[in-house]
């Protein structure tokens, strides 16, 4: 099942809850990892991750998170979601990990990101790079997350090119 950007929203903040007190990027990543990675268990999906003790694939498949369908013998079939996550504190940390989701070939984009400078200048950059990639095709939606820090909670914003 194609999960809603609403429930991965919902699973995001339920990691920043948990992991509000904590500054460790360590337990962050993990924090969301196991809250993203149970909601695509629940909904069906096999996940990978290295970050994710309950993964169905232990190690990351490209990106640092992703949903996948495979037939009996392991062969892949489908994509649902593709997640990276950078909590750099420089534009080209973002951007660089942000440029793998542009090629994937999976319905969900998502990337989660420490605030390196206003919100919305992030989400204006992010959004320009996707209309600039040449190889991007219709039906994806991009899901930006980022980790406000004084709030100790994410900003959501929204893309389907």
């Amino acid at each position: 099942m194609r999960p809603s950007i609403d429930q991965i929203k919902t699973s995001l903040q339920a990691a920043a809850a948990d992991a509000r007190e904590s500054r460790s990027n360590d337990v962050w990543t993990r924090t969301l990892m196991k809250h993203v990675g149970q909601l695509g268990q629940l909904l069906n999906w096999s996940v990978a991750s290295g970050r994710y003790p309950d993964a169905d694939h232990l190690g990351d498949w490209l990106f640092d998170m992703t949903w996948y369908h495979a037939d009996e013998q392991d062969q892949l079939l489908s994509l649902g979601l593709v997640l990276e996550s950078e909590w750099g504190r420089y534009w080209a940390d973002i951007r660089f990990d942000f440029e793998k989701l542009l090629i994937a070939d999976a319905p969900i984009k998502v990337m989660v990101f420490d605030e390196v400078e206003d919100s919305v200048i992030l989400f204006a950059r992010l959004k320009e790079r996707i209309k600039t990639y040449r190889g991007m095709s219709s039906g994806h939606t991009f899901l930006f997350a980022c980790f406000k820090g004084v709030k100790r909670d994410f900003e959501f914003d929204t893309f389907q090119p």
